[in-house]
């Protein structure tokens, strides 16, 4: 029996759209996310471990980043085998790419080393043969490298679906290549994409794409995963080992009609989790005007990080429809929104929203330095 962990995109390295101390967490999160990696890999005492696309997200990383991977990776125990594969983020294979440096081209199989015919790794369990596709290749021209050979041992696939085109990055990655990966006849495919998938053939799974072990964004939220593969014969065995150091999570909250800015202060008190990025949605009919930047600033810090977009609805409350009976400035612009709104569509309401209580929030503010 051959075991293997499988894990693809990391993006070491990625420049993030965050503020600089979430982008600094999330860098730390990463490397963290790869030395769990690299933990579960001694662990399971595991024969190869393999990174099928963007370990970097760049094809010329930093120098101190690409010196702490490969001070990691080399610290491996030597009877675990490790392969690297290039995926649309780390490519091109320039003079200028980490792959080109002499250190960890052991590890890295890119089209120069693939000739139609699989590499074989004489591992202490068995002979494994892994078939590996071109740069640009697709399903349509891919059996050609990955049709099986002859050869006792176990026959894997791999490669990384998304160095192929520019499709969504967070839909099935497997979806346009099942009929392919079929037709190949190997033991396993592990591929890689930032999004997760499976190809099964009845009850026989075929292949799989844990995604990245470690999210970036919230379209990426819940556990992130490795694969834990285990081949011998005829049998497939598949575990999802936990990786993320940083979840990402989305929430919906109905905030209550009245005081609903305790209820939200209330909410993060019960959510908070220094390891969880969280995104909330603040939906419902409100009767008293919040400001939730100024709730989401006092909880922050108990978060990774800490988001929130506000699609409560005030222009229906009866505390609007008091404020418009007042013979004031504020009271005119109160009856002005309210009729704007009135024939206006759900975007155009929306703005409405957003306007109003700017202008209600400054109003108060006045108020407040009058006194």
């Amino acid at each position: 029996m051959i075991k293997l962990l499988h894990s693809s995109d990391l993006s070491l390295g990625a420049k993030l759209s965050f503020a600089p101390a979430v982008g600094e967490r999330l860098a730390v999160a990463q490397m963290a996310t790869l030395d769990r990696l690299l933990a579960q890999a001694t662990n399971h005492e595991v024969d190869l471990l393999i990174f099928t696309g963007n370990l970097f997200a760049h094809h010329a990383p930093e120098a101190t980043l690409r010196e702490a991977v490969f001070h990691r990776l080399t610290a491996l125990a030597p009877a675990i085998r490790i392969v690297i594969l290039p995926g649309c983020y780390d490519h091109p294979l320039g003079a200028d790419s980490v792959y080109r440096d002499e250190r960890f081209q052991p590890w890295v199989v890119d089209e120069r080393g693939v000739d139609s015919q699989p590499l074989v790794f004489n591992l202490a369990a068995g002979d494994l043969f892994l078939y590996t596709l071109p740069w640009q290749c697709d399903p349509g021209n891919a059996h050609s490298y990955m049709a099986r050979r002859s050869g006792d041992g176990v026959h894997l696939g791999a490669f990384h679906s998304l160095k192929l085109d520019q499709r969504n990055p967070f839909q099935d990655p497997l979806v346009h290549w099942k009929k392919a990966i079929l037709a190949w006849d190997l033991d396993y495919v592990v591929v890689g994409n930032r999004s997760r998938g499976t190809v099964k053939h009845g009850a026989t799974l075929c292949a799989d794409c844990p995604g990245t072990p470690q999210g970036l964004s919230f379209n990426e939220c819940g556990e992130r995963c490795s694969s834990m593969v285990t081949l011998g014969g005829d049998n497939v065995e598949l575990e999802s080992l936990a990786t993320e150091s940083i979840r990402f999570e989305q929430r919906e909250l109905e905030v209550m009609m009245h005081e609903p800015a305790e209820h939200f202060h209330q909410m993060l008190d019960e959510w908070a989790q220094r390891d969880v990025a969280l995104r909330v949605r603040l939906v419902g009919a409100i009767e008293e005007l919040f400001d939730p930047v100024k709730v989401v600033a006092r909880h922050q810090e108990r978060f990774a990080l800490l988001a929130c977009d506000d699609e409560t609805r005030f222009l229906a409350s009866e505390t609007l429809t008091r404020l418009a009976e007042e013979e004031t400035v504020r009271g005119i612009l109160c009856r002005r929104f309210i009729e704007l709104a009135v024939d206006a569509s759900e975007s155009q309401r929306s703005v409405y929203e957003k306007a109003l209580r700017e202008l209600l929030h400054r109003f108060h503010a006045v108020a407040e330095d009058e006194v």
